[in-house]
């Protein structure tokens, strides 16, 4: 063979070995690209999930302060009472409205 088959050989090899460094180089940028994104992800997660882990330790010492259902029920018993107080009341109005109607339709048949 002459020296140029081998000069076309070797440019061939040396094209073909070339892309696969290129294709390998390229791989290997993409991993690395992709690993960074995964790192930064995990960052901003790590910091989101701090955010909850104070956003919910403030929730359960609000809720240590919420009434419990024994201080609902005594609520609720004192405006039962308080509710049947103003019926009370708006009965002695009611008898009151009427007793002042029964005066003024006295008074308005004496002046007659």
């Amino acid at each position: 063979m002459e020296v140029g088959w081998w000069v076309l050989i070797f440019q061939m090899v040396n094209f073909v070995v070339m892309g696969i460094i290129g294709f390998y180089v390229h791989l290997g940028n993409k991993d690395r690209a992709t690993n960074q994104r995964v790192d930064d992800l995990k960052g901003e997660l790590d910091d989101k999930t701090d955010d909850h882990a104070v956003r919910i330790a403030r929730l359960e010492q609000d809720a240590r302060r919420a009434p419990t259902h024994a201080d609902l029920g005594k609520l609720y018993g004192k405006l039962s009472e308080t509710a049947g107080k103003l019926e009370h009341v708006a009965g002695e109005f009611h008898v009151m409205r009427n007793l002042l109607s029964l005066i003024h339709q006295h008074l308005m048949r004496g002046k007659e």
